[in-house]
């Protein structure tokens, strides 16, 4: 084969070669930011990702370690909402989402209120 002809050859091979490869959803920010030490407990948590996602399951867990169950929007930016009264110290919230090619991604987010205290277990 000519070295010509395999050029050609490549030129058309890429042509329908897809430019974008398709891949899972990714977090790019969270409000609060992960570890945060806020003043006040905050209504919602924000996550935003690069695409949209629907939510499976998100569980808070205070600083007593009990985990509770808590509401989410679908969408490129997530609202969490929390519960009313948060105790002071460290909070956990696990995540799982489905991004838009069908796989499921998870994660956590750490803050705390008033101040950090000891870690919280991950579910």
């Amino acid at each position: 084969m000519t070295a010509c002809l395999r050029l050609v050859l490549l030129v058309i091979l890429a042509a329908f070669t897809p430019s974008v490869v398709l891949a899972h959803a990714q977090l790019l920010s969270t409000e609060p930011a992960d570890s945060a030490v806020l003043e006040m407990a905050p209504k919602t948590l924000t996550l935003r990702f690069n695409e949209p996602v629907s939510p499976l399951r998100f569980t808070l867990v205070g600083p007593d370690g009990i985990a509770v169950a808590v509401e989410a929007s679908g969408g490129t930016d997530i609202a969490v909402q929390l519960p009313p009264a948060l105790a002071t110290g460290t909070h956990l919230l696990s995540w799982r989402v489905v991004s838009i090619d069908g796989h499921p991604i998870g994660g956590s987010l750490v803050f705390s209120i008033g101040r950090a205290t000891g870690s919280a277990a991950a579910e």
